[in-house]
């Protein structure tokens, strides 16, 4: 079962989800019972990003994502100082992070998107 709330979710409300009752065994049952009450209680911030095409984004979003998290892991265990930060993201927007932003900036200017939203 793969989730990502920040992805288009499949039910047609908040309450119409049942993750929980995919599960089988009891204690996940009960455990993504919980999750599900918390959930209702809260607001998400809905990413822009996943409103809009990019077709640099479509078929490059995998490399440019491992490459991210490759750099990033390295850092987090020491392989690689923090200070290679700036240096990933011109390394990110060199293979084809950049033409993703403006792609999404535009798309988003033409899609008429004024603000961040909460749901």
């Amino acid at each position: 079962m793969n989730y990502l709330p920040e992805r288009t979710m499949w039910a047609p409300s908040d309450d119409a989800n049942g993750y929980s009752k995919e599960y089988t065994v009891p204690l996940l049952r009960d455990v993504a019972a919980q999750f599900e009450t918390m959930h209702k209680g809260l607001k998400h911030y809905v990413n822009p990003v996943n409103a809009v095409f990019s077709e640099t984004r479509a078929t490059k979003d995998s490399e440019l994502s491992k490459f991210l998290y490759t750099e990033q892991t390295k850092m987090i265990f020491g392989e690689k100082p923090v200070s290679d930060w700036d240096k990933m993201v011109k390394d990110w927007m060199d293979k084809g992070g950049s033409q993703v932003l403006k792609e999404v900036n535009d798309a988003l200017k033409e899609s008429g998107y004024s603000s961040a939203q909460w749901k």
